[in-house]
């Protein structure tokens, strides 16, 4: 979770002061939020979690009060005479505001009595808020169709029983209208999982799409008190041969999660090894409407995303193709003319050159392999270019194309005509920056030179977009660096290259304190860079309930890299 509603509070707060001085005071209420969050009294075995939908509406409808009165006051710090600083935090702060925020900006843009300075800030904001409510609304469509959908076929085919049925619809409901992961607190995910809890493993739920829907949950949330998603899919999948569901709903239940968000961060959710079977299940299905055949294919394409997420080569896994082959014609045909098919095409063949090529130097690679590699790399950049051409609105196919550049040997400029297009149609297009800053590696086009980098770091890190995590890129930069040098731990830990990174990662859980994922990778960062106070204090405020995937590479675990803080070796004694 990247996003608290506390975090604008402190953010106009902070710019009614100028600065940073107000950001230090607030840095300590935010921790204790943090550590009252974790000491939230048990739910009692036996009892419904209170949660309903009507108490989740009201409690949003709040929020967007909330949200309101937030643009005004950030409005009035633009308008005030509090100096240059002050107006600089605003408008920091603006740009950081959900997508749920734009038609609120857009109206005070529109106002005929607010003079052309604040106007001006207003307008810079707009295009990544527009982007975000694009982003947002899709996410809300998409998940209200299958929301109607799921209720629809549980009413229909479930098995139904007084002691959970209200409880499970309550609990499909939440899930599906959570808001995405900057936008909601721990609190709500907690809420969730331990209604889903108490209907699945509590009363003991057999339906297999509730059962589904749970895993979903826990796999997106990977709270700690989760269960193992993966034996919960399991347990879902078990139930389908026997239930009343349709073949359509069969495969989506067994398919695995439905989230666009679903990444490989949650890849451990699935076993890939059975989506062949499940793609020729769908492939054979009779889809009796167009909102099923949508719905079918929809999952199918989020599930096409673990094709080129897994490693099949260095697995002992059948090459990747023989899936896609599997895939793909049921995707092309269900989504013909949208932009899905051409993305799932040029992404696969992405991926599928770099399988052949490896990740050595382009010396140390055959000429067979080469050539194999470009001619793959060459059908992914049609199939992109013609996806970004269908909808130039769409980031995806852009952000492919900076990666593809790399392995193109296109020169900056094309490099950069991609990127400025992904940053167009998105400005929160972090993976759109990876892929710049990979390019501009030294090893790759930085003609081995790290100025051009560091520059380019620099300039993510000053876009103030922590919404978007644009300023993170600064760390990634480093950490890239580190791993090409003799000793890593030196290099991060120098005064300077440690004032970035941890410059970087406090202005961002400033803003977004619920935010485990980044906090976690701070938290490992600062104990190999043998920065104890910063890692102690980053390992406190997470407490039992770090991101389960964080890694750093170099084979360093989470627990290894606390142990080496929390409980330090002494020194050997030399005599």
């Amino acid at each position: 979770m990247r996003f608290k509603i506390v975090w604008l509070t402190a953010g106009v707060a902070v710019a009614c002061l100028g600065g940073v001085g107000l950001y230090r005071l607030h840095e300590t209420r935010l921790e204790q939020a943090l550590l009252e969050s974790k000491a939230r009294p048990p739910q009692p075995a036996g009892d419904r979690p209170p949660v309903t939908v009507l108490e989740w509406k009201l409690r949003h409808d709040a929020v967007r009060t909330k949200l309101a009165e937030d643009v005004t006051s950030i409005v009035g710090l633009l308008k005030g005479n509090d100096g240059d600083a002050s107006r600089t935090s605003a408008a920091v702060s603006l740009v950081n505001l959900p997508g749920d925020a734009v038609q609120l900006v857009a109206a005070q843009v529109a106002r005929t009595d607010l003079d052309e300075g604040p106007k001006a800030v207003l307008t810079r904001a707009l295009p990544a808020l527009k982007a975000r409510a694009m982003r947002e609304e899709r996410r809300r469509a998409a998940r209200e169709v299958f929301l109607a959908h799921s209720l629809s076929a549980y009413d229909q085919y479930g098995t139904h029983d007084p002691k959970w049925d209200a409880a499970a619809r309550d609990a499909m409901t939440l899930y599906l209208r959570c808001p995405s992961e900057q936008s909601r607190t721990p609190e709500e995910e907690q809420d969730i999982s331990r209604l889903f809890d108490w209907v699945v493993h509590k009363v003991k739920c057999t339906d297999p799409l509730v059962q589904y829907e749970c895993a979903c949950a826990e796999a997106e949330f990977q709270l700690p008190e989760a269960r193992d998603a993966a034996s919960d899919f399991g347990g879902a999948s078990s139930q389908v041969a026997t239930s009343r569901y349709p073949a359509d709903w069969r495969t989506v239940i067994t398919a695995g999660p439905l989230a666009p968000e679903v990444d490989g961060r949650y890849r451990a959710a699935v076993q890939i090894r059975q989506l062949s079977a499940v793609f020729d299940n769908l492939a054979a299905a009779t889809l009796l409407t167009p909102a099923e055949r949508g719905l079918a294919a929809f999952t199918m394409i989020e599930q096409a995303r673990f094709l080129r997420l897994n490693p099949l080569a260095s697995r002992g896994f059948p090459d990747r193709r023989v899936d896609f082959d599997r895939v793909y014609p049921v995707v092309a045909r269900e989504l013909a003319g949208t932009p899905e098919p051409l993305l799932l095409k040029g992404k696969f063949y992405m991926q599928w050159a770099w399988d052949i090529r490896g990740g050595a130097f382009a010396s140390e690679v055959g000429e067979e392999n080469l050539a194999v590699f470009r001619e793959r790399l060459g059908i992914a950049r049609e199939a992109l270019s013609q996806a970004y051409e269908l909808d130039r609105s769409d980031p995806r196919a852009a952000v492919a194309m900076v990666r593809a550049c790399r392995g193109l040997t296109a020169d900056r400029a094309e490099m950069e005509k991609w990127f400025n297009r992904a940053m167009a149609a998105d400005p929160d297009a972090y993976e759109a920056c990876v892929q710049k800053l990979e390019y501009l590696q030294p090893f790759w086009y930085g003609n081995g030179r790290t100025d051009e980098l560091l520059k380019f770091a620099r300039e993510c890190r000053d876009s103030g977009n922590y919404r978007g995590r644009i300023p993170l890129v600064l760390a990634e930069a480093h950490l890239g660096l580190a791993r090409h040098t003799a000793d890593a731990p030196a290099y991060l830990g120098h005064p300077v290259i440690w004032a970035d990174i941890r410059g970087v990662y406090e202005a961002q859980l400033g803003r977004f304190p619920d935010d485990r994922y980044d906090r976690t990778r701070y938290a490992m960062l600062a104990a190999w860079a043998g920065k104890t106070d910063d890692a102690n204090r980053q390992f406190r405020l997470l407490g039992e309930n770090p991101w389960p995937h964080a890694n750093l590479g170099q084979g360093l675990s989470y627990d290894e890299l606390k142990e080496r803080i929390t409980n330090p070796q002494p020194s050997a004694v030399v005599p």
